[in-house]
């Protein structure tokens, strides 16, 4: 949680303490007054304090009503919860009272809200894939009312590869397990992850379900899948049909996904009929013709960051709609936020169209998404002067508008996305 420190004078400090504010959900869905996305959890954690002024092996005592922890400091950390707390100089006099005024208010007040960990929370996210012969880091927060004895990883990768791992606790919450490279060869990873209490009770995950995966009634056991991949394969950088709402965008009616004659696979089609819309609250702007978007793939580049030095193309699989051509430019925006691509000319033919990463070079990158008030500048102003690095990258930015002609700025664009690639 977060914590205040108050000079009082000198060698005498006040330290507030609040409770732990954990999100067990995601903040930025769609959200209701009756959907928990954080939880309150009052904990004992490790703190350190170094200040000159307070020295070593000071005193603490606690000040707020109905505050009974007690803790002692060696050197400069100690135990805390929390609560509002004096923090003395070692041998300093005492001549202060409790309820002496601080601030507006008095150096005993605290308010902090209740614990509310009714449920058991793990949180989650398996990784879609990863090289072959890498160790698999699996991390997850978990938050119970009372916190487990153990978190163990049960999982295989095929017959004969059973493994038990026990993950390690940083004490906040957060529990991490490293799948050595044993393992990680090509082929589909599955793995639960059990959670043992003090009483000895189970919860398996991802089901959810009180007991043990090997229980001989324990009936939902499905797990959490990686794909393990050879080096050489292609990383995906977009998939329409699983990432098209993920796009960082300015929704037009006119896009929609659709599917292709291929199993499992979608078009995302966007058509942009005019380039340039008018800003009713930046009436006198300088019209720009550009429709640009963005989708962020930090993750899927960190997922193969063995095998970057192997990509030598970046590859857009989809075509041009409305029976003409289109000019897209496809850029990769680092951590610095610059941005190196080049445009292509995309056919009415589905198929794939490549650019080399050498050929690769800056452009604008725009501030995506974009910022209110709608006056602030649509390109990112910089004077940065990094060289492409594959690695630093963050996100792929598309924009339609770069090497139109003139006289077709005015006219409708369209492309349709089936996936993007590294090769």
């Amino acid at each position: 949680g977060a914590y205040f420190l108050d000079k009082i004078e000198d060698g005498l400090w006040r330290l507030e303490v609040m409770p732990d504010a954990i999100r067990v959900d995601n903040p930025f869905g769609r959200n209701s007054l009756d959907k928990k996305v954080a939880v309150i959890n009052w904990e004992t954690h490790e703190m350190s304090v170094d200040l000159k002024n307070l020295g070593k092996d000071f005193s603490i005592e606690a000040l707020n009503e109905g505050n009974l922890f007690s803790t002692q400091v060696d050197g400069n950390s100690f135990k805390i919860r929390p609560g509002s707390y004096m923090l003395s100089w070692r041998g300093i006099a005492k001549n202060w009272s409790r309820t002496d005024a601080f601030k507006t208010n008095k150096l005993n007040d605290f308010y902090a809200p209740k614990s509310n960990v009714e449920n058991t929370y793990l949180n989650h996210i398996p990784k879609d894939e990863i090289s072959e012969e890498t160790p698999l880091i699996i991390s997850t927060d978990f938050i119970s009312e009372l916190p487990p004895k153990e978190l163990m990883v049960l999982g295989n990768n095929g017959p004969g590869t059973y493994f038990n791992i026990q993950m390690q606790s940083d004490g906040k919450y957060h529990y991490s397990a490293e799948i050595p490279t044993e393992y990680m060869h090509v082929g589909f990873l599955n793995y639960n992850i059990v959670a043992t209490f003090e009483d000895d009770s189970q919860i398996t995950y991802p089901s959810g379900k009180e007991g043990n995966l090997y229980d001989w009634d324990f009936y939902d056991r499905k797990s959490y899948e990686v794909a393990v991949v050879a080096q050489e394969n292609p990383i995906y950088l977009f998939n329409a049909i699983d990432d098209s709402e993920l796009l960082v965008q300015v929704w037009r009616q006119s896009f929609k996904l659709v599917p292709t004659k291929n199993y499992h696979q979608a078009e995302y089609q966007m058509n942009i009929e005019n380039l340039f819309v008018l800003d009713i609250e930046n009436l006198n702007a300088n019209p720009i013709y550009d429709y640009s978007f963005k989708h962020f793939i930090i993750d899927k580049i960190r997922e193969r960051k063995e095998d970057l030095s192997l990509k030598k193309e970046l590859i857009f699989f989809g075509r041009a709609l409305n029976n003409k051509s289109c000019k897209l430019q496809i850029a990769l925006v680092m951590d610095d936020g610059s941005s190196f691509g080049k445009v292509i000319d995309v056919g009415t033919e589905i198929g794939e169209y490549k650019l080399n990463l050498n050929d690769l070079r800056p452009v604008k990158t725009v501030t995506l998404p974009r910022p209110y008030p709608s006056f602030l500048p649509y390109f990112l102003e910089h004077d940065l002067n990094s060289k492409f690095d594959l690695s630093r990258v963050e996100s792929i930015q598309f924009s339609i508008g770069p090497e139109i002609p003139n006289n077709e700025l005015g006219d409708s664009h369209g492309i349709g996305i089936v996936n993007i690639s590294l090769e």
